[in-house]
């Protein structure tokens, strides 16, 4: 805008009657302060929306910035409203639990949970048989199937048409012959079908001595859905809600809020100040039409507004606009539906609140370096230097809160720790982002001269940096943040496979069918005939009831229940670690030193009085029977051995086998009944990509509601959440980081239009202003990254602290997530080199 020294009179810029130089544009003195400030609220926004081309150029940048900003903030904020919901189908839908004493009725039926999978899909379902003629509903199905039909998800009627259905048909042997609503599903890409069979027959089946089973026994129901209560379940069909499976994970989930809605905040706050060079001229230029120095600072904050307004608006119109797109979307398994997607009215009133005074406040501050004079602008460079005493409080208050919780088991996860954690966090990343232009400025002051564009970035650092160190003080936090969550992922990750050895577990399967569908050898034969398997070894387990000594003879007065391991050498060897074994051979897997009774034990109190807690194996000597009066016995022969059973992922876990008895063959000499399950242990051969498909169809011909588990299926369901969370905040944020960071610069390079034109006109090359622009942005990186990354190891090792985790450093996840924001800082500040070029005319030096 052009400006005319004198006294003016007549109308203002904002069309209000002026008497002369002494008084403020806009309305009469006497009129009440309350409409004096509203006018010059209003002043200010005109200038920003009717100032000009320009003007309204940079109000369209700042309310894109804030746009990107706010739409993340309204995405996050709508994460709890999809878990609330998510869970609360899950919850519908889900089989209550049964202690047995459910009568068959008009209005029940049995049901059995399925689970397979595909490739790498997971696949669920629900086996119905009803018993009369009014059963339950699940959710989202008006009518149940008959016997051979199933009901399916969209995705799983998408999926069997697909390539991958052949592979998958074996295990669904039934007629589609309708599709799942949304109230019955967690998300629009889940595989999940209600199926019609007869399950009566598979009711009992399993028995005590199951030693782990793949999926869900059949149990009889009157209603689907499990009641929610707060604090340990203790009743059937109860879930306890104690929030997520371990400590580890609770840490890390709030975390990820944290890492997602700071930076995110902080880069919405630097884009509500693009412009602010402009807006100090027009200051001046209001001051010289009579303005107050106050009267002048509520023009800029309502100069503030329009932008931060106007990307209120426009981010809340692109949240609705991506939350359509949310269906589309999944990640590692996980979807949800668009209808979810939506933040509470609180979170809501929140953003579009925090977000215009964050631009007052901005507004406010800047203002404190600026002098507007009515015969033009100063800032005080030089002398006001970036003091480190108000910097250091917020790390300094943020290391001692998470110093100060409870170290391992001693965290509760309650509301008070969970604050305390968040607020540790956030304290210790805002520190980062203090520290970072305070330590720019010190590096700068003392950097040498060099090439041309060297120069001139360094000594814009010099004079303050402006918005570029603000931004790259975002990309700091955000840094330190995502190492921190990679620190929390890989102990995740760490305790997840903990025992498992990749060489040895990741190609091993292993199913548990009924012994009435095969035996030990024949499930032996059809797992071998599969393409891909390698090996096969296959056992059967039973549960055998011994007792104390009664007069001298061993009466069953009251029981120890034992699993009852039977298989040949090779098996065993699959199962322990034993150095030599031969047909005949007896081993023990105990729990504790105590935990093998010999026959002067039985009548032990002690031992008695343990029945019920450690697992009891029988020692040598000891008769036991199968659990009914009546049933043959076996005396354990003296020639048992203790054995350690191998730990790995294929048997969920080494405590799962613990307790029992393994015994070949040969010492049994057959005066034990048939076991109740049997398992095998299938090897594939991991080129194969079907190898696993094979195996888990070979099963279904043997028992069709069985399915094989293993290292290499899938991942622990408490394990899933932790890496879908980490891929989205790292996208999310490194996506922010670099859209605000284009704009910064675009911003910036407008705001040096009149320079850039000028050393366009004595000469200056394109290539010395674009290294210009590179070397700013690229020296508080070098700076910054540092720092971010040491405060990053910090804030991990603090949090591991918390959650009882010995701290490792994944040092390749974390040079890749460096790399990685250097390369999205780099490349979108590049990308701004067109704008840049087009800014170097010499139309720049008009002043008009």
């Amino acid at each position: 805008m052009s400006v005319t020294a004198g006294r003016p009179s007549g109308r203002d810029v904002a069309g209000q009657d002026v008497a002369g130089g002494d008084g403020p544009p806009g309305p009469a003195r006497d009129s009440p302060p309350a409409r004096r400030r509203w006018a010059d609220l209003a002043l200010g926004a005109r200038l920003s929306v009717a100032g000009g081309r320009s003007e309204r150029l940079r109000t369209t940048l700042t309310a894109v910035g804030v746009s990107l900003g706010v739409a993340f903030l309204l995405a996050a904020a709508a994460i709890p409203t999809v878990q609330d919901r998510q869970f609360e189908r899950w919850i519908a839908r889900e089989l209550p639990g049964s202690d047995g004493s459910l009568a068959a009725a008009d209005t029940t039926m049995i049901a059995q949970t399925f689970v397979t999978w595909c490739r790498d899909r997971t696949v669920q379902g629900v086996l119905l048989d009803p018993d009369g003629t009014r059963p339950p509903l699940p959710p989202g199905v008006t009518a149940l199937p008959q016997p051979g039909e199933m009901i399916v998800s969209p995705a799983l009627a998408e999926f069997l048409a697909g390539r991958d259905g052949p592979r998958l048909a074996p295990r669904l042997p039934y007629r589609q012959v309708g599709t799942i609503s949304e109230a019955g599903l967690q998300g629009p890409h889940e595989l999940y079908f209600y199926a019609g069979a007869e399950l009566d027959a598979e009711l009992e089946a399993g028995g005590p001595g199951a030693l782990f089973t793949t999926n869900f026994r059949p149990v009889r129901i009157d209603h689907f859905g499990m009641e929610v209560i707060e604090g340990p379940a203790s009743d059937s069909g109860v879930v306890s809600v104690e929030g997520p499976p371990s400590v580890l994970i609770r840490i890390f989930s709030l975390l990820c809020v944290v890492v997602l809605l700071l930076p995110v905040g902080m880069l919405t706050v630097a884009a509500t100040r693009f412009g602010g060079g402009a807006r100090d001229g027009q200051l001046a230029a209001v001051r010289l039409l009579g303005a107050d120095a106050r009267t002048a600072r509520w023009i800029a904050v309502g100069g503030a507004l329009p932008g931060a307004v106007l990307g209120c608006a426009a981010g809340a119109a692109l949240f609705v606009t991506g939350r359509g797109a949310a269906g589309y979307l999944a990640l590692i398994g996980t979807s949800v539906f668009a209808s979810d997607v939506w933040p509470g009215p609180l979170f809501v009133a929140a953003v579009l609140l925090a977000v215009p005074a964050a631009a007052v406040a901005a507004a406010l501050v800047a203002l404190r370096r600026v002098v507007a004079e009515p015969l033009g602008v100063a800032r005080r460079v030089g002398a006001g230097r970036r003091r480190l005493w108000w910097r250091l409080p917020a790390l300094a208050a943020g290391v001692a809160s998470l110093l100060t919780l409870p170290e391992g088991l001693g965290w509760s996860g309650g509301s008070r720790d969970d604050v305390q954690l968040v607020a540790g966090a956030v304290l210790t990343l805002l520190g980062i982002a203090a520290l970072t232009p305070w330590l720019v400025e010190k590096v700068v002051r003392r950097l040498p001269g060099g090439p041309l564009g060297w120069t001139f970035a360094v000594r814009r650092l010099q004079l303050g940096g402006g918005v570029t160190v603000r931004t790259v003080a975002a990309v700091s936090v955000t840094i330190a943040g995502v190492v921190a969550l990679q620190m929390l992922f890989s102990a995740a990750d760490r305790e997840y496979l903990a025992g498992v050895d990749p060489a040895r577990d990741r190609d091993l399967l292993a199913v548990e069918v009924p012994a009435t569908a095969a035996t030990a050898d024949g499930l032996t034969r059809v797992l071998s005939a599969a393409h891909g398997v390698r090996s096969v070894h296959a056992y059967s387990t039973s549960s055998v009831s011994w007792g104390q000594s009664v007069g001298g003879d061993q009466a069953f007065d009251w029981g120890a229940f034992t699993p009852l391991v039977v298989g040949d050498c090779p098996t065993l060897k699959e199962l322990l670690i034993v150095t030599d074994c031969v047909d005949g051979d007896v081993f023990a897997a105990p729990a504790t030193t105590r935990s093998v009774v010999g026959v002067d034990q039985l009548t032990d109190p002690d031992v008695v009085t343990r029945a019920g807690g450690d697992p009891l194996i029988p020692g040598p000597g000891v008769t036991v029977t199968v659990a009914a009066p009546g049933d043959p016995r076996w005396t354990v022969p003296a020639t048992m051995r203790v054995a350690t059973v191998r730990s790995g992922a294929l048997l969920g876990t080494a405590d799962s086998l613990l307790g029992s008895l393994f015994v070949t063959p040969g010492a049994l000499a057959g005066d034990l009944r048939p076991a109740s399950t049997v398992t095998g242990i299938v090897r594939i051969d991991l080129a194969d990509p079907d190898a696993a498909n094979n195996v888990a169809n070979a099963i279904a011909g043997v028992a069709p509601l069985r399915s094989p588990s293993g290292a290499l299926l899938g991942d622990d369901p408490a394990y899933a959440p932790v890496r879908t969370a980490m891929d989205l905040v790292i996208v999310a944020l490194f996506g922010a980081v670099g859209a605000g960071l284009v704009i910064t610069v675009v911003e910036e390079s407008r705001e040096r239009r009149r320079a850039l034109a000028v050393l366009s006109a004595v000469g200056a090359r394109r290539r010395t202003v674009a290294g210009w622009v590179l070397w700013q942005t690229a020296i508080p990186m070098i700076l910054g990254v540092p720092l971010a990354l040491g405060a990053g190891l910090g804030l991990g090792a603090a949090l591991l602290r918390v959650a009882g985790v010995a701290p490792t450093v994944p040092w390749t996840n974390i040079v890749v997530v460096c790399a990685t924001a250097f390369v999205v800082v780099l490349v979108t500040t590049a990308a701004s080199l067109p704008a840049l070029g087009r800014l170097m005319r010499p139309d720049g030096l008009r002043v008009g």
